[in-house]
Parts: structure tokens; sequence; C-alpha cells
């Protein structure tokens, strides 16, 4: 994978990432690149006053913490 990004957008984050797997000649310049974007709506712990983080992931019912 390359130059993975997080964006928020419309306050919902978004990862997206590219991926291309090895050519046969092993230059990737001449492989096929696919953009991927997910929706980050699983919240993970930080430490306290840190930034929220999220990540790719079912969003938890109130109350039910996502830290597994």
């Amino acid at each position: 994978m390359a130059t993975p990004a997080f964006y928020e957008i419309e306050g919902k984050w978004y990862l997206y990432a590219q991926a291309c797997p090895l050519p046969a000649n092993g230059n990737y310049i001449d492989g096929h690149w696919d953009l991927w974007c997910f929706s980050c709506d699983r919240e993970i712990p930080t430490l306290p006053g840190h930034a929220r983080l999220f990540i790719p992931g079912k969003r938890a019912a109130a109350g039910v913490h996502n830290d597994r």
C-alpha cells in the first residue's frame, strides 16, 4: 500500500489508500494501481485530552465501548 491518508469530510472521517500488486517486471510504475476509500465510523480510545481517532469498522451501539 502507498500513500494512505485520512480526511475529514462534512464531519465524517475517511481513509484513502492506493495499492498495486508487484508487476512481472518488478517496476511498480508499470503496475495497475487501485484507489480505495473506507468510511471510518469506529472510534477507538485515545489518551485523555488527545484528539479523537476513527478507523474503518462499525460504530458501536450507545453505551458500548469500541476498544476491541
